[in-house]
Formats: structure tokens, sequence, C-alpha cells
């Protein structure tokens, strides 16, 4: 028998009525509109777009069916959705134990960060007897300084402060000049053959020259000097 209009029953119960059972959801139905679905057993309604599981069988109120809102998958067991959980929904007193993160996906995480992203160093950091590799020369006073930077500085200042060359031939006293700016210099003489020391007299005649003074005449390319400031 076939009802066209509501049946209104005065709030009295409708005893041992049964949900019309069917293996798959009614055609055209209206929100409002229940079954019981023989296939997986569980009760549903339609909300006027889709079909709704109340609970399984037997009343235990789990849910089913695809999870929505800040949750992913399907019920019984959904997941946290991807973007839902981030900084500012964690409370500084949440106290998360490491054995609750996925080691594996939070060491890749980190991996992928550069050290210019992360914190700033509080305290001396160990190398751990490893070498920094890579480096660019410092450009600032609180730069660190390479190797390269160090040798080539330390090269140059050397090479600023000392004067080296033959001793100029056919003359017993040869004025050399050095150009270091002072006459607080180190003047050396040896033989170019055989690089022994030889003893000569020598004048700081100014800050920019020193006079070598020999009993005989030096031959061309016999002696070298080394004037160090």
């Amino acid at each position: 028998m076939k009802f066209a209009n509501n049946l209104d029953l005065a709030l009295n119960e409708l005893q041992n009525a049964r949900i019309q059972s069917l293996n798959t959801a009614p055609s055209n139905a209206v929100a409002g509109q229940m079954y019981f679905d023989t296939t997986d057993d569980r009760l549903k309604v339609f909300d006027g777009t889709s079909w709704t599981t109340l609970g399984e069988t037997g009343g235990s109120g789990t849910p089913t069916g695809d999870a929505g809102g800040e949750l992913a998958g399907t019920y019984p067991n959904p997941t946290i959705a991807d973007g839902v959980i981030d900084n500012a929904n964690i409370k500084s007193s949440a106290g998360i134990v490491a054995s609750k993160l996925d080691s594996t996906s939070f060491n890749t995480q980190v991996r992928t960060n550069t050290l210019n992203q992360l914190a700033s160093p509080t305290a001396a950091l160990s190398m751990n007897s490893q070498k920094l590799t890579s480096v660019a020369d410092p450009t600032s006073a609180q730069d660190a300084a390479t190797k390269n930077y160090v040798d080539d500085s330390v090269g140059a200042v050397a090479q600023a402060l000392r004067a080296v060359g033959y001793v100029p031939s056919g003359d017993t006293s040869v004025a050399i000049t050095h150009s270091l700016g002072t006459r607080d210099v180190i003047v050396q003489v040896y033989d170019a053959s055989t690089y022994e020391q030889v003893e000569v007299d020598n004048v700081r005649t100014d800050t920019d020259t020193v006079t070598l003074v020999f009993a005989v005449a030096p031959t061309s390319n016999q002696y070298r000097y080394v004037i160090l400031a």
C-alpha cells in the first residue's frame, strides 16, 4: 500500500517497523530518505547530494565512508589531512617526543634546508676535526680567511719587504735601489754558483738605497743580493 500524503503518527510509536533493505541505493532519492544497504550491512541516509552511512550493523555508531574537513582517507581509520597541522596549531607545551616523529621524513626535510635557513649558533661550533671546503675569500673584517687568501696575503707582504737580484758588475762600489722605505734593512750577498755567503762592506745610503763595497769589482752574475726590511 502506498501513501500519497505524509503519515502523522501523532507522537505514537512506530513498533516492529523495518527500514527498506536494498543492495543498491534507491534512484531519484530525496533528502532524508533512508534505506538499509544489504551489501555492506549499513544504514544510509540521503542528504540531498549523496548517501551518508549512519553506522554499522548492531548500532556501534562507528562512522564509515569518506572522511572530510581536516581529515583524509576513509572511516573507521581516517588520517589527518596534509597541511592541517602547522606551527600555529602546535602548543609550546605539547611535548611531542622524538619517537612520535617519522625519522625518515624528518631527516629528509632537514637535509633539504640550507645552512642559511637555520638559526644562527649561540655557542662555539665544533667541526669535529673536519674541513670547510669551497669557501669564498673574505671581504669583511669578521669574515673567516681561506688558506688561499692567507697564502696570497703573506706572500704579498713578504714580497713587499724584500729586494733580490744580481749584483751589477764592473765597479767596486755598487748602489742597490731596494725601495723598502727604511734604513732598517738586512743586507746579504752570496755567490751565485756556490751559494756561499760573501762578506762585503755595505752602507745604508738612504731609506731606498744600499751601497755595496768590494775590494775587486764583481763579474757579471757572480753575486746575488738579498735585502730584507
